[in-house]
């Protein structure tokens, strides 16, 4: 599905518009509006391509863009334009939404594109880009490459109590705390052990200190690791699951010694903006 542009009728009454020639004008409305443009206003496309869709020669295109530089109205940045003030047209400060779509974007940029953007006087905080952890995208993005190798570290097995069943991945560190989907954080639990990390106080009256590292509180739902897609890994929205889960989890604790676990499938997840 193609995505939507919106271009003020105001674009012609601009001062600076009107100082531009036609091949200026059409350049500058073709980087506001090609397929590769994003929320951000910072997006890779090569010259080959401007040149391929607009019909300029690599020699136009550069002369524009040279031009558009002066005025501090668009970069070209190693294959990476930016429009600067790209940001402040979508009212970021107003909309979460907006402003997360555009974190999304500039948190995968490379450190000396930051410091770029920086320099050019780009129209956002980029501060946010350290403090504002994009959960959905985060949830999402433990990738099957990952998954599998959370699930070797751990022999298949429950980090606190060796079940082999009902497995779920658990973040040691919340991403509402900054956590993340690195190896290092996270751990494989049982059904069970899950369910007292998530909600400890409705089970056991206290959380038990974990064998693998010290407990935390974790929030999140994991995804993508739970064989039964009717429900969660949240506790505190399971109601009535603590029978079920204790039921798994001694069948779990008494098979014999040696038996081998079905191997779980994964997917890699992609991460929508």
């Amino acid at each position: 599905m193609a995505v939507q542009r919106y271009i003020s009728t105001g674009f012609w009454d601009d001062p600076w518009v009107q100082t531009l020639d036609k091949d200026e004008k059409l350049l500058y409305l073709y980087f506001m509006t090609n397929p590769l443009t994003n929320i951000a206003g910072v997006y890779e496309i090569t010259h080959r391509r401007v040149t391929y869709d607009t019909g300029f020669s690599e020699q136009e295109i550069t002369k524009a863009l040279e031009r558009f530089e002066i005025d501090k109205k668009a970069y070209h940045f190693k294959n990476i334009i930016v429009l600067p003030s790209w940001p402040r047209h979508q009212k970021w400060r107003s909309k979460v939404k907006i402003r997360d779509g555009i974190v999304s974007i500039l948190q995968e940029l490379k450190p000396e594109m930051l410091e770029f953007l920086e320099e050019i006087g780009y129209q956002f905080d980029l501060t946010l880009i350290n403090s504002v952890v994009i959960s959905s995208k985060m949830r999402r993005s433990v990738s099957g490459t990952t998954q599998k190798k959370i699930y070797k570290k751990f022999n298949n097995q429950c980090a606190e109590c060796g079940a082999d069943e009902d497995l779920n991945l658990h973040h040691v560190i919340p991403i509402k705390d900054g956590g993340d989907n690195s190896e290092g954080n996270l751990i494989l639990l049982c059904a069970v052990c899950h369910q007292k990390k998530h909600s400890p106080d409705t089970i056991y009256g206290q959380e038990p200190q974990s064998r693998y590292q010290p407990s935390y509180t974790d929030t999140d739902t994991d995804t993508n690791t739970d064989p039964n897609p009717d429900r969660d890994g949240d506790s505190d929205t399971d109601q009535g699951r603590e029978g079920y889960a204790q039921v798994i989890h001694r069948l779990s604790t008494i098979k014999k010694k040696g038996a081998k676990s079905k191997e779980p499938e994964f997917m890699d997840d992609s991460i929508p903006i």
